[in-house]
């Protein structure tokens, strides 16, 4: 997400699930390793640079400097530009380059930026190669950001070579500029962190996770030992090893009647067989009341949002700063909720507030060494802090303020930072939550402690040629996995046209065609909002109202406008529903049907959506025959004869939801 069409195009920097070793303590601006990344001086530093296949050109560059140009007419020609580095023993190296292509005859794995390793006794160690990360935008005029990071480099890496090239049998045009490559070292246990809201508990079962990183290629995961120690509810310390323990994770669950009440400090020790010292140790603070936390915004053990102690779903749209006009439109709206960029003022807030809808303000530009879409002049912690109570001073005692907005896709190597401030605002304001977005669910886990709620954004039509429905449902089951469910996460479907932030270039490069290049219809929103529901999430909050009213006419957002509220309001209308308890869905239907149900009222309700742009037919056994059936929105879904089964017969991107009482 981004307030305007110049931010649109966002930078990416997203690693991958197994190396979130490198999600805390980190330094922001780490050393960057190679000289000469972005070919000011030449060939300075590069081997493999000569000929007209392989130079550097003036004025090509992602900000019109020099840039690495791979130019090839032959397949058979293959010449690998590297720079030679030095790689540590145990670190890990991560590694950015800027690449854009023209005519290229490969696709985007067929780009090769990355790194190589040889061992002291002259063997091939191994290679990283990264890839393209950015799934909802390209960073400016047809540059897109590889990425990657290497596992721990073993104890005998010798010689090593940063390269930029392609695969074998590739022709065209490829430009690199920009490179970065910086070593960090892995911290075996990172840190803990609890599935409840503000690590604070009342009765159920709590889970706590704890981030690792292993080397199981050298010893087996049986050589290790997990510890959790804590205080009973009889005052004694005791110790209880892992419920589950990998190599990027160990897991524990504890009955919360067993613990003592009050806070203690839980603690966390790693250890292998053999060895006396410890591996690495980590803990926090745990607090058990006898009663449910009572905060303005909290979160129960379901992921539902509660404002005052109630349920509450949220509802709402992003938004820069609006008109007055504005203001009269999303009144008249289902919506209410609302996420501002840019920090929002006390006036500001209380126009929300008088409208009935509650806000989550922008402070990414307060957050030392955030420099991604929103750029922070802060740069140490204790500038940050002065400046949130700063903030806080100026509007904390809105009723209308409920978030705090610390993350707008940044790059993992901001979480540390964040985490920190995400730390701090909790100090100061016990009574509202955090609130942060990815595009790369996959990730989230790096950022478990940075955040309360999460939210992930998925914007199929007009990004390819073919718009892919089926990542609304799939980002959201993403998330909840890379979560391990220990948050809440939201669904952020798209409201708004790939052509306001595609260059022309960029239009022509994936041949996207103007009829995807376009505003979703409301079968097509509805379809997003709902798939997104069906993967799990409590809360929609679409992007972007004041990006409507920017780049549409009168009439055009009008007829928008009313798509969008008309699937906003059959939402609302489910909220009693969607606040309701889960419950189980049997397996059954084919992949291109999806489904969630709710407990409500002594019925089941069950949504089910056909997240593909083909016609699609399934049945989901209910697991007892149905007393009564209803249809409550769409159409697709009846019972079938046996009356033990909900029969599914889709037109493509349809859906329904349904209540039924079922037989014991």
């Amino acid at each position: 997400m981004t307030s305007d069409k110049s931010n649109f195009c966002r930078r990416p920097g997203l690693l991958p699930f197994a190396c979130f070793a490198l999600a805390a303590g980190c330094a922001l601006a780490a050393e960057n390793m190679l000289k000469n990344p972005g070919f000011e001086e030449g060939t300075n530093f590069w081997r493999h640079i000569s000929g007209s296949d392989i130079r550097i050109e003036e004025g090509t560059g992602y900000q019109g400097g020099k840039a690495l140009v791979w130019e090839n007419d032959d397949p058979k020609r293959h010449r690998f530009p590297a720079q030679s580095v030095k790689l540590e023993p145990g670190r890990t190296y991560h590694f950015t380059a800027l690449v854009k292509t023209d005519g290229f005859s490969g696709k985007g794995n067929d780009v090769l930026v990355g790194l190589e390793w040889y061992l002291r006794s002259g063997v091939w160690g191994g290679g990283c190669y990264g890839k393209p990360v950015d799934d909802n935008g390209i960073v400016k005029d047809g540059w897109v950001r590889y990425e990657g990071v290497t596992a721990p480099m073993p104890s005998d890496v010798a010689r090593a070579g940063f390269l930029m090239a392609t695969k074998d049998g590739c022709v065209g045009r490829v430009k690199f500029d920009d490179a970065t490559l910086e070593g960090r070292k892995v911290r075996r246990v990172e840190f803990l962190t609890t599935d409840a809201y503000r690590d604070t508990v009342s009765s159920g079962k709590v889970r706590i996770l704890v981030a690792l990183h292993l080397d199981v290629s050298r010893f087996a995961i049986s050589n290790y030992m997990a510890r959790l120690t804590y205080r009973t509810a009889d005052g004694k310390t005791t110790t209880m090893p892992a419920d589950s323990l990998t190599g990027e994770e160990a897991s524990f669950t504890i009955d919360v009647g067993r613990l003592a009440m009050g806070s203690q400090i839980v603690r966390f020790e790693l250890r292998r067989d053999g060895l006396e010292k410890s591996l690495g140790e980590a803990s926090l603070r745990l607090t058990r009341l006898d009663r449910p936390l009572r905060r303005r915004v909290t979160y129960d053990s379901a992921h539902r949002m509660r404002l005052d102690g109630k349920p509450f779903y949220p509802l709402g749209m992003y938004t820069g700063r609006i008109s007055d006009e504005d203001f009269k439109i999303y009144a008249d709206s289902p919506f209410n909720f609302v996420m501002q960029y840019g920090s929002v003022t006390r006036k500001e807030l209380d126009r929300w507030e008088k409208i009935g809808v509650l806000v989550a303000t922008d402070v990414r530009s307060l957050i030392y060494g955030y420099d991604y879409s929103a750029k922070s002049r802060y740069k140490t912690l204790a500038e940050s802090q002065e400046a949130l109570r700063a903030k806080y001073a100026e509007i904390g005692d809105s009723p209308a303020l409920v978030m705090w907005y610390l993350n707008d896709e940044a790059p993992v190597s901001h979480a540390p930072n964040i985490a920190e401030v995400h730390a701090f605002l909790h100090e100061i304001d016990p009574e509202r939550a955090t609130l942060t977005c990815l595009c790369r669910p996959k990730t989230a886990n790096m950022f478990l402690s940075s955040f309360d709620f999460m939210a992930v954004d998925t914007y199929p039509i007009g990004y390819r040629a073919v718009p892919g429905f089926e990542k609304c449902y799939e980002r959201q089951t993403e998330v909840e996995a890379a979560m391990r469910s220990m948050r809440p996460h939201w669904f952020i479907p798209q409201a708004f046209n790939w052509r306001w932030c595609h260059s022309d270039e960029v239009i022509k490069r994936y041949s996207i065609p103007d009829s995807v290049l376009r505003m979703p219809s409301r079968a097509e929103f509805g379809n997003m909002c709902w798939q997104g529901i069906a993967g799990g999430a409590n809360g929609i909050l679409a992007y972007s109202f004041s990006t409507m009213r920017k780049y549409m006419s009168k009439d055009e957002f009008a007829a928008s406008w009313a798509d969008v509220c008309s699937v906003a309001r059959e939402i609302r209308g489910m909220e009693a529903v969607l606040l309701s308890q889960d419950v189980p869905v049997a397996k059954g239907l084919p992949s291109a049907i999806v489904a969630r149900a709710w407990l409500h009222e002594g019925r089941c309700w069950y949504v089910v959506v056909n997240r593909r742009c083909e016609a699609a037919e399934g049945r989901l056994p209910l697991g007892a025959k149905a007393e009564s059936f209803k249809q409550e929105i769409g159409s697709g879904v009846s019972l079938d004869r046996e009356g033990d089964a909900l029969a599914c017969k889709f037109p493509p991107l349809g859906y329904a939801i349904v209540s039924l009482a079922l037989g014991k």
